[in-house]
């Protein structure tokens, strides 16, 4: 059993805010409580947002 971490950083790679899931869950479901993060915390959000898929392994 591990943890998953999704991590809100500044722009020296400093954390300050995150979510926390089990290792074993998708990424996407951390994505959106994260960005309320940066919401709150005073930035505008774009009205959509795109993402890439990870990359797989080969």
């Amino acid at each position: 059993m591990g943890l998953k971490r999704s991590l809100l950083v500044e722009g020296a790679s400093i954390p300050f805010e995150g979510e926390l899931a089990g290792a074993y869950r998708h990424d996407s479901p951390l994505l959106c409580p994260t960005l309320e993060r940066l919401y709150s915390l005073g930035f505008d959000l774009p009205e959509t947002i795109m993402t890439t898929p990870a990359r797989q392994a080969v």
